[in-house]
């Protein structure tokens, strides 16, 4: 597991490099907003439900849904899908994690990151994912038993999939992933993504149940 030490340096290492590039370029590029006062640039990029607006040249980071700061890890996702920007759009050609390159290598860590909460938490009962997954702005998809689209970045969508056991197989899920994403994320990146989309939802689930 990463330490906050490794965070932090992966952090300055990418704000660095973003401070080196046309910001309204990439902006266009990343499908974020670019605006510009008094010699400061803001450039605001949706993240799954949220909107992250970075400042700068100060390169502080904010959350303008729920204000406040923005963890660690996502401010390091956001400037690398950021200082990848190449303007590529969705392709809608679907691949699984394994046809990433350096997916292999990953991708234990992309199914206990990802794939096992999602068929922990809602395999028995993919019902409550219907009933949540607007809330992180998923759009159904007529695949599995219970699907549905979401966009952690804009060029960036992933599709949860589940489908029902029954008395003689267990659930099974899988999240499949547009294929423009390899031009965005590492392998490495794509894993975390995908499980924060998830774990986004198992906290809602959890609120659901304590009410």
């Amino acid at each position: 597991m990463a330490r906050i030490d490794d965070y932090s340096n992966a952090f300055n290492i990418a704000l660095e490099e973003l401070k080196t590039k046309d910001i309204q370029r990439v902006a266009s590029a990343s499908g974020g907003a670019f605006s510009e006062a008094d010699g400061v640039s803001y450039l605001e990029i949706p993240f799954i439900e949220r909107l992250a607006r970075i400042t700068l040249p100060e390169g502080t980071f904010e959350d303008l849904n729920a204000g406040g700061e923005i963890p660690i890890q996502e401010k390091v996702l956001i400037l690398h899908y950021l200082n990848s920007a190449t303007g590529l759009k969705p392709t809608n050609d679907w691949i699984t994690y394994r046809e990433v390159p350096d997916g292999s290598f990953y991708y234990q860590a992309f199914v206990s990151r990802a794939i096992n909460p999602l068929k922990g938490v809602f395999g028995e009962n993919p019902d409550i994912l219907q009933e949540l997954a607007p809330l992180l702005k998923g759009e159904p998809v007529e695949e599995g038993d219970v699907g549905f689209l979401f966009k952690p970045f804009p060029h960036t969508p992933i599709k949860l999939i589940l489908w029902r056991g029954d008395d003689e197989f267990p659930p099974e899920g899988n999240i499949l992933l547009d294929r423009a994403i390899i031009e965005y994320l590492s392998a490495e990146d794509i894993a975390w993504v995908s499980g924060m989309v998830v774990y986004r939802l198992m906290g809602l689930a959890r609120q659901k149940s304590a009410k």
